[in-house]
């Protein structure tokens, strides 16, 4: 059926349809509509949008980077027993369940004894917490079983056919102070919980909240995956000392992994993105990156976070110099607006700093 000949309501039913997040196929099953006529509607109202992968991201897509995380933070028994060579990854399956802007799920088949298990990670880094997580993340479980029952219809049809199990993780590396507070339970998110608990999906996600994991855990890991996740971690001129007290104990478990593996041109490509984040000046990032690709990881290391005391010193500067111009326009009789778009401080927190100051 061409576009031209589709009445309005039809029209109507299959963008309906594309917003529920309908796969092509059900679409077409249900409305008769083509799969080229449903691409051309998806594209109307679902322009593309650019991904912007976080870092972590391009770390899990990484077979040996995502089992060094997963086993580091699941301790179930077989987590810790998944070879390497049992992982699928899965292109970004259902963003649109998640309402970003990126492509913010990692996820891997497993096949185990013939049968197949599903690990996902979410990665949450923004700064307020969406506490509809537990009901999105049921959402994408179910998205990916209906696809699973697609792919082996003839099978799903059978009384013996099962669902594969899923392990969903949310892993969270946003507001440090704040961390993650929403429900891991899905049934805690339901009203009247102990009346229809028998009747309620009672799952929970595995969650992995960056925050709240001290350097020092960390620091006992001794992976390349932990030292990103420390990288990740620094926030302030105090939390530097921690890369500068490491030892050798730590630096050489670190060093041998990244060799042996082949994850130097990884590791670097991360490092950089960081550096990049933190908007460490070029050649701090040349050293850095020189460094790491000659495999000197504790050297690499030592020149990032010399770069970010720097960096970090520069704008406490910044942020001094602000402070002295904003007394100055005060004294001089003009309004916190007025200081506030001068300076770039915002009104609440110049209230602060004026509140004893004399004009």
């Amino acid at each position: 059926m061409g576009e031209k000949l589709i009445p309005k309501e039809l029209k109507k039913v299959v963008e309906k349809m594309i917003l529920n997040y309908e796969y092509t196929e059900m679409i077409q099953q249900y409305t008769g509509v083509s799969s080229d006529t449903i691409g051309r509607i998806r594209k109307e109202i679902k322009p593309a949008k650019k991904s912007k992968d976080s870092i972590f991201k391009t770390i899990f897509r990484n077979k040996k980077m995502f089992l060094m995380f997963v086993q580091s933070f699941v301790k179930q028994k077989w987590v810790q027993e998944i070879p390497e060579d049992d992982l699928e990854y899965h292109p970004s399956l259902f963003p649109e369940i998640i309402e970003s802007d990126r492509e913010s799920d990692v996820v891997y088949k497993i096949t185990k004894d013939s049968e197949e298990i599903y690990v996902f990670i979410m990665l949450e880094n923004q700064s307020t917490v969406d506490f509809l997580m537990p009901f999105r993340l049921l959402e994408y479980m179910c998205r990916l079983w209906r696809r699973h029952v697609q792919d082996n219809k003839q099978q799903a049809r059978n009384k013996q056919f099962k669902l594969p199990a899923i392990l969903p993780i949310l892993f969270f590396d946003g507001d440090e102070k704040q961390g993650w507070t929403a429900e891991t339970k899905f049934l805690n998110k339901v009203e009247d919980k102990n009346l229809f608990k028998d009747y309620t999906p009672k799952f929970e996600y595995v969650l992995i909240d960056l925050t709240k994991i001290p350097f020092r855990e960390l620091e006992r890991l001794k992976n390349p995956s932990s030292l990103i996740m420390l990288l990740d971690k620094l926030r302030t001129s105090e939390d530097l000392k921690y890369i500068k007290e490491l030892t050798e104990d730590f630096w050489e478990p670190v060093r041998k992994i990244v060799i042996e593996n082949e994850l130097t041109e990884l590791i670097s490509q991360v490092i950089y993105l960081l550096l990049k984040k933190n908007h460490a000046d070029d050649h701090i990032i040349r050293r850095t990156i020189d460094s790491m690709k000659k495999g000197e990881v504790k050297k690499g290391m030592f020149i990032y976070s010399e770069g970010l005391d720097v960096k970090k010193a520069e704008e406490k500067g910044s942020e001094k110099a602000k402070i002295e111009d904003a007394i100055n326009f005060y004294k001089m009789g003009l309004t916190l607006e007025q200081i506030s778009k001068g300076t770039k401080i915002p009104e609440n927190k110049l209230r602060e700093i004026l509140q004893d100051i004399k004009r």
